[in-house]
């Protein structure tokens, strides 16, 4: 749990460091990557009800 922890606090240095190398674009193309793999991952979860 705490190595998620420090990758989620550490995120903001690496978008920076990657805006800086290759642009914004790279950016808003990653985060879209990450919010469509974490939008099948929550569809495959099992539903509870």
């Amino acid at each position: 749990m705490n190595t998620f922890v420090g990758l989620l606090a550490f995120a903001p240095f690496l978008g920076g460091v990657l805006a800086d190398a290759l642009g914004y674009r790279a950016v808003f193309l990653g985060a879209m990557v990450f919010v469509g793999a974490s939008w099948v991952a929550v569809g495959r979860l099992g539903r509870r009800a």
